[in-house]
């Protein structure tokens, strides 16, 4: 609402004035309650949805925290029944989080840990509604704003 903020600034001061969060935004039955994001690698936004999954999580508003995000080029399609299938060319994120952010406040670095990440690359499905998919399963951290996939090679994408 306030411009955009950039994975780096947002993971610095999760409670900064860019950071903006809303509630109904759009009303997608089969979506409520997940959190979506675009053209996510090629623009890094990872760290900022990081911070939107922390922050509903420290204010109460959702336990569990969901998110889809995909990549430029890439579509995930939901079925009434909740089955998404993923489009296109480049990969989709499946986020979840339970735990509330270990250090979460204005001016001060994100620190979260635990959350999962399942990535389906186009011809892959996943059951919005047990939030699970066919795709490779990893876990992401946050320790004081830096973002780190811990025993995967690949890296955080």
């Amino acid at each position: 609402m306030i411009d955009t903020i950039h994975s780096p600034d947002a993971l610095g001061d999760p409670y900064g004035n860019k950071v903006t969060i809303t509630r109904e935004f759009l009303r997608i039955p089969p979506l409520a309650d997940i959190i979506t994001d675009t053209h996510f690698a090629k623009r890094d936004r990872l760290g900022r949805l990081l911070v939107f999954m922390a922050r509903i999580l420290k204010d109460g508003w959702a336990k569990p925290v969901r998110a889809i995000a995909v990549e430029e080029n890439v579509g995930v399609l939901v079925e009434l029944d909740g089955t998404a299938h993923v489009v296109g060319d480049g990969p989709a994120y499946f986020l979840e989080s339970t735990e509330a952010p270990e250090v979460c406040a204005h001016r001060e670095p994100l620190t979260f840990a635990r959350i999962g990440v399942q990535r389906l690359v186009a011809g892959k499905s996943f059951q919005i509604k047990t939030w699970e998919g066919q795709g490779e399963k990893y876990t992401l951290s946050v320790v004081k704003g830096i973002v780190s996939a811990p025993g995967r090679s690949q890296g955080v994408y």
